[in-house]
């Protein structure tokens, strides 16, 4: 197996961890584990969805987080994720639940 898809698989599993501990604990997923919230305002809209266009068209602009616009999570930014963020946008307004950095802790 070579680095790309242990690096690939790693990163799903992370991803499954992370929403299992979210549904076990009750508490919720981080923002970077979160696809499409491009801009982290806590909200998928129009405005995640033009940064990534504006990422993909142009060779200036910076995205604040690229890993929550890789809708597909193949480790590369493109049109395809610009039209999964879409997509996702025209189920409806979703929001984001960010949680700090630090670790929680569940005490028995």
């Amino acid at each position: 197996m070579n680095k790309k898809k242990s690096g690939l698989r790693l990163l799903r599993l992370t991803g499954i961890l992370t929403a299992a501990a979210a549904a076990v604990c009750g508490t919720a997923v981080s923002a970077a584990a979160a696809s499409g919230d491009v801009n982290h305002d806590g909200k998928i809209n129009a405005s995640d969805a033009t940064q990534l266009q504006s990422y993909l068209l142009t060779d200036t602009y910076i995205l604040p987080d690229w890993t929550a616009a890789d809708m597909d999570n193949n480790l590369q930014l493109a049109a395809r994720d610009l039209t999964l963020l879409k997509r996702l946008m025209l189920k409806g307004p979703a929001t984001v639940i960010v949680v700090p950095d630090e670790p929680q802790y569940i005490h028995l």
